[in-house]
């Protein structure tokens, strides 16, 4: 209640069928909590989004990304930003994040798996040890961290955009290309 996902080069990120971001691990697992559901685990997440079909990206074996695969970083008009070479001349209209459901399902029917925002996963890792004293950026960053899967608006590498692509970010950090989605268990 009261987020707001802010705004990237005028876009507006607060839409009904905008993605969620710029929220930490630890408030989306209380939104989870309350409406009584969870995050997937990087298991669940990795088996849905490519291991189940044996897939090197979220939209299947190619590069680069299909039209329809998902919301990437784009090339500049005149291709100077480097991007080019990783994407060809790829433009999706989206300057940040893009409608929710916008490409096509995978398989088993779940959009966005691969690009719009990077997604918190359930998985929390170990901090590393203790470096510095409290308040200092080291201390900052030796808080526990999570996990974080399926490359966002920002990414054209391959190596970002992989299905074996993760990141370990502090648990405790926002950021504009992260968001999450929701899992259930399964009725019994």
């Amino acid at each position: 209640r009261g987020h707001s996902s802010g705004a990237v080069n005028g876009q507006a990120r607060d839409g009904g069928d905008q993605p969620v971001v710029g929220v930490s691990w630890y408030e989306v697992h209380g939104f989870c909590e309350w409406a009584g559901m969870r995050l997937p685990t990087e298991d669940e997440w990795g088996l849905v989004a490519c291991d189940a079909h044996g897939w090197r990206f979220p939209w299947g074996n190619g590069w680069p990304p299909p039209e329809d695969a998902g919301n990437y970083a784009d090339v500049a008009d005149d291709g100077s930003d480097g991007l080019e070479a990783a994407l060809g001349r790829r433009r999706d209209g989206y300057v940040a994040t893009a409608p929710v459901g916008r490409g096509r399902p995978n398989p088993f029917g779940v959009y966005d798996l691969g690009g719009n925002v990077w997604e918190w996963c359930a998985d929390l890792v170990d901090p590393p040890p203790r470096k510095g004293p409290p308040h200092s950026l080291d201390f900052l960053f030796e808080r526990s961290g999570a996990v974080l899967r399926g490359g966002g608006w920002c990414d054209a590498r391959p190596s970002l955009l992989s299905c074996n692509a993760r990141i370990e970010y502090p648990a405790h950090l926002t950021n504009p290309a992260v968001g999450f989605r929701v899992a259930m268990d399964a009725p019994r």
